[in-house]
């Protein structure tokens, strides 16, 4: 699945800050109950969104001095498809780069980090990262029925 195949007909631009997160995330929910998802995935959708809007929100910008924005579309990619595009054009940034977290340490050993990006791997049915005309770009994807 590309980017393109998916008509976005929701789109929020906001400044990547966490002042911002609240909006995002009413705008993601409002949006889905728009195109007919149901509350329990609507549930599950928020924890993908705020996990992707905060990783934005706490690496593109940081230590650039610029004071950026993020794009949030929603859409469905056919009738059983919602997707989810995130972009900024703060510095390169791959969430699906970092490995997977060990699950079987003990939590006390375990590394801080990386189990937020997991849980979007897992929920995902689609899930990409592009770097496109200097924006970082996610795309998630989730079957819906």
């Amino acid at each position: 699945m590309k980017d393109d195949d998916t008509p976005f007909s929701h789109r929020l631009k906001l400044p990547a800050h966490m002042d911002s997160l609240h909006e995002f995330i009413q705008f993601m929910e409002q949006s889905a109950r728009q195109l007919g998802i149901a509350e329990a995935l609507i549930q599950k959708l928020t924890l993908v969104a705020e996990e992707l809007l905060v990783n934005v929100v706490h690496y593109a910008y940081a230590d650039t001095g610029e004071d950026g924005g993020i794009e949030l579309q929603c859409g469905m990619a056919d009738r059983q498809t919602f997707c989810m595009r995130i972009s900024d054009k703060g510095k390169p940034f791959d969430p699906l780069s970092a490995e997977e977290p060990d699950l079987t340490r003990d939590i006390e050993d375990r590394p801080v980090g990386g189990l937020g990006v997991y849980l979007v791997r897992k929920l995902a049915d689609h899930l990409d990262y592009q770097r496109e005309n200097g924006a970082n770009v996610v795309l998630f994807c989730k079957k819906v029925w």
